[in-house]
């Protein structure tokens, strides 16, 4: 059997000053819906860790893997710090581009059956709790 990519990598998790962290060259060049999701994040925060890795160049400690559409939803929100996933700059860099190459495979919208459903259930949840549910649910358009 062939060894996994990346099978056994360690990192550690914390939160990175935002202008601590370069974009470096990344395969993704534009970010959707930006406006909605910095909107999220301004109410709920960042719900799933940038992954970075540390570098020696640049004047920044960290380079970006995946995560940029998240990095730049958070600056526009205001946030000064990011939660992060960080791997050592000993990673080789065709690691890196397959967690990256990973990360955009894996995304995977809602269809709008499973949309619909879950938008009601949060509804549900919040009128069974009193909530005033009259404010758009991120990502809800």
């Amino acid at each position: 059997m062939k060894p996994r990519y990346g099978a056994g990598l360690k990192y550690k998790l914390q939160e990175v000053p935002v202008e601590q962290i370069d974009l470096g060259d990344r395969a993704r060049r534009k970010y959707r819906n930006i406006g909605a999701l910095s909107e999220s994040i301004k109410q709920l925060g960042i719900i799933q860790p940038l992954t970075l890795v540390q570098q020696q160049v640049l004047g920044k400690p960290y380079r970006i893997v995946a995560g940029g559409r998240r990095l730049a939803a958070a600056k526009i929100a205001g946030l000064g710090k990011v939660p992060c996933l960080i791997y050592p700059a000993t990673v080789p860099d065709w690691v890196l581009r397959r967690i990256e190459l990973s990360a955009e495979k894996e995304k995977e919208a809602l269809d709008w059956v499973e949309m619909e459903w879950l938008v009601r259930e949060v509804r549900r949840l919040e009128a069974l709790r009193g909530v005033d549910n009259a404010e758009e649910i991120p990502g809800d358009e």
